[in-house]
């Protein structure tokens, strides 16, 4: 089913998904699985997602491309939704994504492949965080770190410049937001 990874180059895969058809965000993912070298200065370009594995059932089928062949793989419906989002409409997306481009049924490869996970991470162009479904304190907290990423003076000065009842709202959003399951995860530093 996966293609074996050359150990002595240090390499990962990544899962390439094509942009959808016609913008439909309900139209088929369209993927395909490389590989890569970490050594590899010129290497593909690629993003991390940091997610959560939950969401385990119901869980839904993905079909990918692995040197022109079509594989079934299955994936959590969580991971599909967050694959859906991310997909483009115009250009492909290059991502490494641990449940697809680690073979979960190797012991051996996914031990090496977590060892190189920091270095996964880190050399990805960015990381992005996967922190699960929008609820009524999202757009609080957008709000907050766009007005923090602004310039705004430090957090310890917002409880003097906001009302009361605002500052308490604010607070309460942030509390929803840390205490969402991806924040209890032991492996949260390493990936971003």
């Amino acid at each position: 089913r996966y293609q074996a990874l050359n150990r002595t180059s240090r390499e990962i895969r990544y899962i390439s998904i094509q942009p959808s058809f016609n913008g439909d965000h309900n139209s088929p993912l369209v993927c395909s699985l490389g590989h890569l070298s970490l050594d590899d200065a010129n290497r593909i370009q690629y993003e991390a997602l940091s997610y959560c594995w939950w969401g385990g059932f119901p869980i839904t089928l993905q079909h990918l491309n692995q040197n022109s062949t079509s594989q079934e793989y299955w994936v959590t419906r969580n991971l599909d939704a967050a694959l859906r989002s991310l997909r483009r409409i115009n250009q492909e997306r290059v991502l490494w994504v641990d449940a697809i481009n680690i073979n979960q049924n190797n012991p051996i490869e996914r031990g090496q492949q977590v060892s190189f996970m920091g270095e996964i991470y880190s050399e990805a162009d960015q990381v992005l965080v996967l922190l699960g479904e929008e609820d009524a304190s999202t757009p609080i907290v957008r709000r907050v770190l766009e007005t923090y990423e602004s310039g705004y003076p430090r957090i310890e000065n917002m409880k003097e410049q906001l009302p009361r009842r605002v500052f308490d709202r604010v607070m309460r959003a942030m509390d929803s937001l840390l205490r969402r399951p991806w924040f209890s995860r032991v492996w949260v530093i390493q990936e971003v």
